[in-house]
């Protein structure tokens, strides 16, 4: 039986509207202090978007795989063999993976000034089509105004927008979204927009520690949850602690 998002929304996820068919995915203060450890690490690195990638693959599976349409970035070093791809080469890979159905799934990191709409609506019907354990995480782009989420919508692919500085939204719809790929439930979009609405919005470290502190959560209750980190976590702010002297920038 398939699994459905509820309805795409133009709005962006927050902290109370990312709910599906699971309902709205609670999130353990272990997994926030690991989202926490790897975010301090890509400041350190000077990361562009580091919520989106400490949160998108705080799920990531050792089987899993990771592409980006530029240069090889820090998350492909961080979770596996660095591949760097096109949209249709990640679908291609997510074809791959749906023929052995081992709950395995695709984590595509795609700018959208590099996409070409016609193009991109061809493969996200292909995707659709298939049923393809892939998610389209769609990056932050200045120059970009094309309405991702209608064209997602034509072609039965849930679309998610959020906020690219909010690791707690980001992660509940990973959550969701992974959830569903996994499950033989079909792709998702998710379009991570900047969105500043006061001052100190695009700061991704002190919005999630400002939610920890609502938790009650103490900086030295964070350290003992994230020690020993979860394993992509862990994985991935030793990446970005070493980021400078990689070259891979």
């Amino acid at each position: 039986m398939k699994q459905n998002l509820a309805a795409p929304t133009q709005k962006c996820a927050n902290d109370a509207v990312v709910a599906g068919k699971h309902g709205t995915p609670l999130i353990s203060d272990a997994t926030l202090a690991g989202i926490h450890q790897t975010l301090l690490s890509a400041r350190s690195a000077r990361i562009k978007f580091p919520a989106v990638y400490a949160a998108l693959l705080a799920e990531f599976s050792q089987h899993d795989r990771v592409t980006t349409d530029g240069p090889l970035s820090f998350a492909s070093l961080a979770v596996g063999t660095p591949l760097e791809a096109s949209a249709d080469l990640a679908t291609g890979l997510a074809l791959g993976l749906a023929e052995h159905q081992t709950g395995s799934l695709v984590f595509a990191f795609l700018r959208q000034d590099r996409l070409v709409p016609d193009r991109f609506r061809r493969t996200l019907h292909l995707a659709a089509q298939h049923q393809l354990p892939i998610l389209y995480i769609l990056l932050p782009a200045p120059r970009s105004t094309f309405d991702w989420s209608a064209r997602a919508i034509l072609e039965n692919v849930p679309c998610i927008p959020v906020d690219a500085h909010d690791a707690v939204a980001l992660y509940r719809v990973a959550q969701e979204t992974i959830q569903r790929a996994r499950a033989q439930g079909g792709p998702s979009l998710i379009d991570a927009k900047q969105v500043k609405l006061v001052r100190g919005d695009s700061n991704p470290v002190a919005r999630l520690e400002a939610h920890l502190r609502r938790k009650g959560l103490s900086p030295a209750a964070q350290r003992e949850l994230s020690s020993p980190p979860l394993p992509s976590s862990s994985r991935l702010a030793h990446v970005l602690a070493n980021y400078d002297q990689t070259g891979c920038r």
